[in-house]
């Protein structure tokens, strides 16, 4: 069975940078690792590499506080490229 490809994006640019990042950790540890291939993503660093790797995403986790992840930037960008993510 091939595994999902799940966008897991935690770090931002926020000064809850660091509580994002460890709640990415969780989100990753919890999620079932012989279901998912996770691949994690750090707006702050990463969005090229995203947009490159998209068509081969199936869905996208947003871990993000503040800037880019709680005003649309980063589900604006996932529309364009058309992954689907939580509360979508």
């Amino acid at each position: 069975m091939k595994k999902i490809t799940v966008a897991l994006l935690s770090g931002g640019v926020s000064s809850e940078r660091e509580v994002s990042l460890n709640s990415g950790d969780q989100v990753y540890d919890a999620l079932d690792q012989e279901k998912y291939k996770i691949v994690r993503y750090d707006p702050k660093t990463d969005l090229a590499r995203l947009v490159e790797d998209a068509p081969g995403i199936d869905a996208a986790l947003i871990i993000l506080h503040g800037p880019y992840g709680e005003d649309g930037t980063v589900q604006g960008l996932l529309e364009l490229l058309n992954i689907p993510y939580q509360g979508s």
